[in-house]
């Protein structure tokens, strides 16, 4: 009975192996969880963005006017001339 050189290397990687695959599946299930936990942070963030006064785009105020303001140009001379200056 014999047996071939090197029979027994995959033996002694098995322990090796499986302490890398039980790494990676613990890396996966903990970027999933954090993931998951981003996905809450954000939802949990939109809700509370949307309570916030003014946060709203849909629904404006009935009582609020938008005002846009304008430079007030010089006058001209000719209408700079009627004005006292004094």
């Amino acid at each position: 009975m014999g047996f071939a050189v090197g029979a027994d290397f995959p033996h002694i990687l098995r322990p090796a192996i499986y302490d890398y695959i039980a790494s990676l599946f613990t890396l996966i299930l903990f970027y999933r969880n954090l993931y998951s936990s981003m996905l809450a942070f954000f939802q949990l963030f939109r809700v509370v963005a949307g309570a916030l006064p003014g946060m709203d785009t849909e629904n404006k105020d009935p009582d609020m006017i938008d005002v846009t303001l304008r430079p007030e140009e010089p006058p001209s001379q000719e209408e700079g001339a009627s004005r006292c200056a004094c």
